[in-house]
């Protein structure tokens, strides 16, 4: 029996169970599942997920626009080489990460903020919290994409190299002297 959840660091608040039981609905009926759907399916006030969407338009057009403005922060990309043709053989590195800004933050105002991959690489606490989120991303990618590379005989490779890579984060946490 599949037993549904909210994927760890979100912020939903409906049971998860009911949630995935309305989708699957929607689903079933429509055919598909898509975000008009969801948002249809959430406006009656007894719906599961009501509760997680902002109903007040002003609110709402604000918080779009801090989803719009975070989505642009994370879309801005950098490339060592100047040449187009040679940025297409490489691979474009994020200029800024979420990381929980408490070292700049007074206790009252603690949030997650973004900081470029510069500000990170000086501070240690800073580097942790991006090394582990390197390493969730990397476990959810094999978890996720598991039963594929076992079709593809891949695996065991995928296996051996997030172990690698689990060993090496430790190791560079251990240095940073932060656990």
């Amino acid at each position: 029996m599949a037993i549904y959840k909210w994927k760890p660091r979100t912020c939903f608040k409906a049971d998860p169970e009911k949630a995935a039981e309305l989708f699957n609905d929607i689903e079933d009926k429509n055919g598909y599942l898509d975000k008009k759907l969801v948002v249809k399916a959430a406006k009656p006030v007894k719906s599961p997920i009501h509760d997680d969407f902002e109903w007040d338009n002003k609110k709402a057009a604000d918080k779009y626009r801090l989803e719009q403005a975070g989505q642009m922060i994370r879309s801005i990309v950098v490339y060592e080489e100047d040449d187009p043709e040679e940025q297409e053989k490489e691979v474009p590195v994020r200029v800024y990460h979420v990381v929980k800004d408490d070292l700049r933050a007074d206790e009252k105002d603690k949030h997650a903020t973004y900081l470029s991959v510069k500000n990170i690489m000086d501070e240690p606490e800073y580097r942790v919290q991006v090394l582990d989120e390197a390493t969730a991303d990397f476990t959810a990618f094999v978890n996720k994409y598991n039963r594929l590379l076992d079709f593809f005989g891949l695996s065991v490779t995928a296996g051996k190299l997030l172990k690698k890579f689990v060993n090496t984060a430790k190791k560079a946490k251990k240095e940073l002297a932060i656990e």
